[in-house]
Order: C-alpha cells, then structure tokens, then sequence
C-alpha cells in the first residue's frame, strides 16, 4: 500500500516546507486548500475565497475549511484526500511505489478517518514553531507583513476553533495530540538555506529513515506518554516523567487528590469543574445586551454564523466571539488556578519528593507545557531542563523558566503510538525472537515494556560487539 505522510502545524511553521523536501524524494503532494478552494466555489458560502496569498486568503480558507465539514463532516478532506490517492494509484497501476504528503490536516477527524482507512501506511507528523519565531519567516511576511497581534490571531483560530467541543472547526492542537512524530521547528536561523537544511534534517531522521534512532528522551517521553493513559481527567489527559542519569526518577498524570472525586464523578456538575465555570462565563457572553451586528464581524465570520442550524451551537458560538471581542476573556480564562486537580508535573514532583529523591539537576518530561504553577515548583526544585509535547508555551511560565536557567525544549521525535512500528523494524534488524505485537490490541505499557527490552538487548550487543551505544 502507498505510504502516506499527513502534515499539521501552524501557517509558517514549515509544514509546506517539509511538503517539497518530500516531493524531491518522489512524493506526491495532496494540498487540503485546492479542496476546500474548489468545494466553495462549487456551493453558496457567502463569500469568494481571493486568490493571491494574503491574510484575507487565509481567513477565508479557515472559514470555508469549518463550513466545509460542518456540511459534510469533519472527515470531508480526509474522504477526498483517499479518494485522490485511489485515482493516483489506478493511474500508476503500482500502489506499493507510490508515496503521498498531505499538505495539511487541520482537524482531528481528518487523522482518525486517514488513519482508520490506511493503518499503518499513514503516518500523522506535526510541526511547530511559535509565533514569535515564525513572525520573521518570509511566507509570513508576505500574507501578515510581520504583523505579530494577526499572527497570534489566527494561532487562536487554527488552535482549537473556539473550544474543542466544535468538532468541524480547526483543531491544530488536538492534531498535534494525535500526531505519529514531532517536529520542532521553533530554532531562529540565519537564512531560509539554513532553515530549510535544518528541516530536511528532521525529514530525514524521523520520516525518511525505516530505522529511526530510539534514544533515552524518546524512552522517557513515551513514559510520560503512558503515564497520561493513567489520567481519568475528561478533558484532558497529561503524564509527565521526571529522569537523570538515563534512569526514571518517577513518574505522574494529572488527577485530583487522594480521597477527592474526579470532576466527572462529583454530584454538583459531572462535568469538567473548567468547563462549568467556563460555561457560566459563556452564558454571560450570551446575556450582553450587544447585536451580532454591532461586534465589527468580518463577512467570513457572518457567513459561517448564518449558516449554523442548531440553535444552541449558534448561540454557544457567538457568545464566545463576544467575549473575545469584548475582552478577550474567553483565551484568557483558562481556569488553571481553579483546577481541581494535580497536574502532572506537580504529582511527578510530589511523587520523587515522598520518596526522599533528589531531582535536582533532573531533566522533566512532559506531554504538555507546564503551566505557571508547575513552573515555579520546577525552577524551586533545580529541574534543569524540560521538554514537552504539547505546544503553544504559557508566555509567564515561560519567562520564570527562562529567568530561573531552566532549559525548555519542544519534544521532536517518534511519538508513543509509534512504538509497534519500531519494534517491528528492531525485531527484523536484530534477529531476535521476541515476538512482534504491532498491530495487535495491546496494552500501550506493554508495547513500552517490549520496545525497553529490544532497546536493552540492541545496547548490550552493541557494547560487546565495541560499537558503543
């Protein structure tokens, strides 16, 4: 079967970028947007998407991306994409040499629906870099003028749509939640020569090569991976693992409290205690006395709000525009303080603390950025360095950190889910008789354990055969 390669990742963040260094090594490039372009202008959305690359043109393929999936479904790119791929195939008449990269998926269903139709041969990778990094960039500067406050704007809108519970919206987080392997593209460099050298770097160590290396920051970053399977949090699962030495220290998921109940299982909301307060805020955004009118909408967001059905989903969906628009409160009440559990990072501290174990010095993984809570307990600590997963950094946690000498590093490399794919590639390489599980519905731990054994057995060979690790 024709190996596929889905992109996501922020405008700029190198996702077409990586898209041409593929097409150079004989792949063929699937672009969502001449989709979406053609499917709009083939049903009334209520507005022409402009041809020349712009900020106008961006927005109104956001827009016209949501409508798309609000009509068809939020797998609509996806159905396209495998049926493009079927004709390319027919064509060639050999499926096993053909090879695709998506260019790109901005909505979790379109990575489940790719990844329930190809299995195996489909591989989610996603590329970050930040705003600040990307405002620079000359695909940026051409579409914003280097205009930051735009950039962050559609970061908010490509992020998660107004709330991950509008499922056709863009949704570049949770596809970064469902990704295969990490890219970090997050490094200033001197010239785009320079950028694009460090970015076929990466394609080349984790997408190109069948054997890709397995060093002890993927083991602990699948730790903490797996830890975040142990979390019974409703919204949001997030593990972390703290290490030195090439040795866990300890490990932990966010949860609440020995001897309080999970949020889902508390009598007075049953529901994320966040997502009730943020609610009542929504409810607020609702009851301003303010006409959709009078909120200075663009004709992208007038389109898209005619055109929403149900009721309640066009109500939930301009209240949260009023409270953007009025003050911003909707991205700036996250609630973290009025969380009602521990996150991960916290419990993993609490955890090595309980035990009389000194992390200082010690490196923190985790599947999310730690928040400013977390971060004052890892620069107490002496926690030297961090990486993590989930991108988008909270701005202060970020400057404690930096001001503390802690060292923070997006995560790039394979991802959990990846793992019965390696130990295929490891069983094959090292002749070893430990049975393959890939494929198979296993436990993620034991597929961790497996893959901790094949890496054990493959650095004990290596050692006395004298070719080091």
């Amino acid at each position: 079967m024709a190996r596929v390669i889905g992109l996501s990742g922020p405008f700029g963040a190198g996702c077409s970028t990586i898209a041409r260094i593929l097409q150079d090594q004989g792949y063929v490039i699937i672009k969502a947007s001449e989709y979406i372009t053609e499917w709009a202008g083939q049903n009334d959305i209520g507005f022409a998407i402009p041809g020349e690359d712009s900020t106008e043109r961006r927005r109104a393929l956001q827009v016209a991306g949501n409508i798309l999936r609000m009509r068809e479904g939020n797998d609509a790119i996806a159905k396209y994409v495998v049926q493009r791929i079927k004709e390319k195939t027919k064509e060639s008449g050999d499926a096993d040499s053909l090879r695709f990269v998506i260019d790109s998926l901005k909505n979790r269903g379109e990575i489940e629906f790719l990844r329930r139709e190809l299995g195996g041969s489909f591989t989610a990778v996603s590329v970050y870099s930040s705003a600040q990094s990307r405002e620079g960039r000359s695909s940026v500067q051409n579409s914003y003028g280097g205009n930051l406050w735009l950039i962050k704007r559609d970061d908010r809108r490509d992020r998660d749509e107004f709330g991950s519970d509008v499922e056709w919206g863009q949704q570049v987080l949770q596809c970064d939640v469902a990704a295969d392997i990490s890219i970090d593209n997050d490094e200033n460099v001197a010239t785009p020569e320079a950028w694009d050298y460090k970015l076929a770097d990466a394609v080349s160590r984790y997408i190109l090569n069948e054997h890709p290396e397995i060093d002890a920051n993927t083991l602990f970053m699948w730790r903490a991976e797996l830890a975040a399977t142990d979390s019974r949090c409703g919204k949001r699962k997030v593990g972390a693992c703290i290490a030195r030495d090439e040795k866990i220290i300890s490990v932990g998921c966010n949860r609440t409290p020995d001897g309080v109940d999970e949020c889902l299982e508390h009598r007075d909301y049953m529901t994320c205690y966040r997502d009730h307060l943020r609610s009542l805020k929504e409810r607020e955004g609702a009851s301003k006395e303010i006409r959709v009118e009078d909120l200075g909408l663009d004709e992208y967001d007038r389109a898209l709000i005619d055109r929403l059905e149900d009721d309640e989903e066009k109500r939930r969906y301009v209240s949260r525009i009023v409270l953007d628009v009025i003050d911003g409160y909707y991205y700036d009440f996250k609630t973290l303080e009025a969380c009602r559990a521990l996150h991960a990072e916290e419990a993993a501290i609490l955890t090595a603390l309980e035990r009389g174990e000194d992390i200082r010095e010690a490196t923190l993984y985790t599947t999310t950025y730690p928040c400013m809570a977390c971060a004052k307990k890892i620069a107490q600590q002496g926690i030297k360095e961090v990486y993590f997963i989930e991108p988008y950094p909270i701005e202060g946690a970020r400057k404690l950190l930096d001001e503390k000498g802690v060292r923070q590093y997006r995560y790039q490399g394979l991802r959990l889910r990846f793992a019965p794919r390696i130990l295929d590639a490891m069983v094959e390489t090292t002749g070893s008789k430990l049975k393959s599980m890939s494929g198979k519905n296993i436990e993620l731990e034991e597929v961790y354990d497996s893959v901790f054994q094949m890496l054990t057995l493959q650095k004990t060979v290596n050692a006395v055969l004298g070719r080091g690790r």
